[in-house]
């Protein structure tokens, strides 16, 4: 079984040969962009670079994926939010931050036209890095995209506090903003599809329990995510950052192809309350355990997630730049072995 078909093949929950070594999210690390000379922040802004370091991983650590890397203040700057682009050292990593919100009220918000793809910041640039990649990547190689949902896009836009003030007091409002921002994702995915991807990451991270309650995620987030996900013609993954325990069968209900969970979640639990058939992948720590655990830690973190339930291991955010190539690498043979790391 070629790699394109496992993964994409896994991701629909059909039977595969053994489980893929793939992330629905990023993958660049400062080996990366060292290969090309690129400097880390200039990677998210021109499309050559992009895809030069997104396909470098599968020579690098032998994934079988190329994950484009996207910054996640992409809809916020297509909306016309001020963007700072800053210089990243081994030392600090720095990645874009939004510098001036969309709107100061979130009454003005209603009156935004929403962009053309065309003219929507560096939109258009992500979806030229997919060409690119999709020419300089081995043919069974899957291009993966991941995408900022609507309500964390909200979040960015003007302040956050307002939109979660307004979950309550002005619910009206935050759905006309939601469907705005729902109908911009889904063209936006469209043209990633067009472009060459070959499965799509939704990523929410503003609808976990951290940030608001589980009727409120039923009631304000669910609904776009159904609608996203729905017009998504290619597999797709669920994936919400955070606590997601109590939440993680409403998440279901969204009718992704596939979950994905982090390392805040009992991965026992989520299977127990899921049942056998959905896909669930997760929940490997970028930090506590790709970037600053051993070989060993990282094996065994991978056993105990198989253990629980996943049907592949996935790191729970987009990797780490500093990330140590060993690791990277460790992590990948032991989610290929899947349970034979038992034997390991």
């Amino acid at each position: 079984m070629d790699k394109k078909t496992r993964v994409l093949k896994s991701i629909k929950g059909k039977k595969v040969d053994r489980p893929p070594a793939f992330s629905g999210m990023g993958t660049v690390t400062y080996d990366n962009t060292k290969k090309f000379g690129y400097k880390f922040h200039e990677t998210f802004r021109d499309p050559k670079k992009m895809s030069d370091v997104a396909v470098a991983s599968i020579e690098l650590f032998e994934i079988e994926s190329v994950n484009i890397p996207i910054d996640q203040t992409i809809q916020a700057e297509a909306f016309g939010a001020k963007i700072e682009f800053r210089e990243s050292s081994e030392n600090n990593v720095k990645y874009p931050s939004i510098q001036t919100k969309v709107v100061e009220e979130i009454s003005e918000f209603t009156s935004i036209e929403p962009p053309k793809i065309e003219n929507a910041g560096k939109i258009p640039e992500i979806i030229k890095s997919v060409e690119l990649a999709r020419e300089k990547a081995p043919s069974d190689i899957p291009i993966g995209c991941w995408v900022m949902g609507p309500f964390v896009s909200a979040g960015q836009l003007l302040d956050r506090k307002q939109i979660l003030a307004a979950t309550m007091r002005n619910p009206e409002t935050v759905h006309e903003i939601l469907d705005i921002l729902t109908e911009f994702e889904i063209n936006y995915i469209e043209n990633l599809i067009e472009s060459g991807a070959d499965y799509i990451c939704l990523r929410e991270p503003a609808g976990s329990q951290d940030v608001i309650m589980p009727s409120q995620f039923e009631q304000i987030v669910k609904p776009y995510l159904k609608k996203i996900l729905k017009k998504t013609k290619v597999p797709k993954i669920l994936h919400i950052c955070g606590l997601t325990d109590d939440i993680v069968t409403k998440m279901w209900e969204c009718k992704p192809d596939a979950l994905s969970v982090e390392e805040k979640n009992n991965i026992h639990k989520n299977r127990k309350d899921l049942g056998k058939k959905p896909v669930l992948y997760g929940a490997i720590s970028p930090i506590k355990t790709l970037y600053k655990g051993t070989p060993q830690q990282i094996i065994k973190a991978v056993k105990n997630d198989y253990k629980a339930g996943v049907d592949a291991t996935m790191p729970g955010d987009d990797v780490w730049p500093l990330t140590p190539r060993e690791n990277m690498q460790t992590f990948v043979k032991s989610t290929k072995r899947g349970l034979e790391n038992e034997l390991k």
